[in-house]
């Protein structure tokens, strides 16, 4: 048995990584978010090819440490499905053929007998390590990874509002121990005199990353769409009877757009008897109008781009606000004070939409 402090670092690595898979399954059992779904898979194939390779050390087995490098295959997928699920709707088909190419190539050149190797460290630890194609393939692959892990992290940082600005930081941080971090180590020796201490730095920035994201899972909705304003019309007088900001200074009066809202659905669905208008498309934006049956009321968002989770939220929304409401709807003098507290009704359909200013509520 080869025990070595290079050993003991790689499954000193695994508490770190598995600290994050706790994290991203229980953030997914609680928000039902697709990057915490991601997350966790991501972390799982990090933390069983660090197993791995830990084993392949311990044993000095090279069908191990073979298996240990070939897990960077699906791991990769994982961080692609990850940084997808942040920044698009859809999976990004560039990415995905690299992936495939740089997977297919690493399974091939891995069943090669001479690609792994055995190295002794100036430490004086017996490890192994890949060569040849193998090893250029391996190297590719986590280099990617890595590339994709902190593009997407440090533009969710640039683009983060104040208010989440600080857990933005710390995922950059995390992103940047696991991709410059972990390739410093490889490119000035490092991981030659102390083997493993790549995976560390990895390690850490995994847990750095479900940390961040646990705490501010906002994180993940920075990207894919940038939501400004929602409001409830009285489609018969065009009257905003409750307003929510999350960036004030992009948006218009909200007498002044609530009677222009009105007014184009009166117009459009009388002019040309199609029914109700739900989306009104702009060059840069999106307004998405929902109205709900048996009601006088639209619910409308206004958003940089038009998404699943922010329909179903706008949705859910309409019919909480009429069930919580139904009372002061009905009443014939309106007052826009008595719905106040549907700022908890944001929190709870919205939850996953960042502030960007100071809220205002009306």
């Amino acid at each position: 048995m080869n025990l070595s402090i290079s050993t003991l670092i790689l499954f000193i690595a695994t508490i770190p990584e598995l600290m994050a898979v706790i994290i991203s399954l229980y953030g997914y059992l609680r928000t039902r978010f697709p990057h915490f779904f991601y997350m966790f898979f991501t972390w799982i194939f990090l933390s069983l090819g660090n197993i791995l390779i830990g084993f392949a050390y311990l044993f000095l087995n090279t069908t191990i440490y073979r298996v240990g490098i070939l897990i960077s295959a699906p791991l990769a997928f994982a961080i692609m499905g990850l940084v997808d699920s942040i920044s698009r709707e859809h999976v990004h088909a560039p990415k995905l053929f690299i992936i495939s190419i740089i997977s297919t190539v690493l399974f091939i050149f891995a069943f090669d007998l001479n690609s792994v190797v055995y190295n002794v460290s100036i430490l004086g630890d017996i490890t192994l390590a890949m060569t040849g194609p193998f090893m250029i393939a391996g190297s590719l692959t986590f280099i990617f990874s890595g590339l994709l892990w902190i593009y997407y992290m440090l533009k969710i940082h640039l683009n983060a509002p104040t208010s989440i600005k600080k857990y933005s930081l710390i995922n950059l941080i995390g992103a940047i121990l696991a991709g410059p971090g972990s390739f410093i180590a490889f490119s000035t020796g490092l991981v030659w005199i102390v083997p493993g201490t790549d995976y560390l730095f990895i390690s850490c920035g995994a847990f750095l990353c479900a940390f961040s994201f646990w705490n501010q899972p906002e994180l993940g909705y920075v990207l894919p769409f940038k939501a400004f304003r929602l409001m409830c019309i009285n489609s018969e007088s065009g009257v905003p009877i409750y307003t929510h900001d999350w960036d004030p200074t992009n948006v218009a009066d909200d007498t002044l757009l609530s009677g222009a809202i009105q007014a184009l659905s009166s117009i459009l669905d009388e002019g040309l008897g199609k029914g109700f208008v739900r989306e009104v498309k702009f060059d840069n934006g999106i307004m998405i109008i929902n109205r709900v049956e048996d009601s006088n009321l639209m619910f409308v968002i206004i958003s940089s781009k038009s998404s699943p989770i922010l329909l179903h939220g706008l949705t859910q929304f309409g019919n909480d606000f009429i069930d919580k409401f139904r009372k002061e709807i009905s009443a014939k003098l309106i007052n826009m004070k008595d719905f106040s507290s549907a700022d908890n009704l944001i929190k709870k359909n919205f939850p996953f939409l960042p502030t960007y200013s100071k809220t205002k509520t009306s």
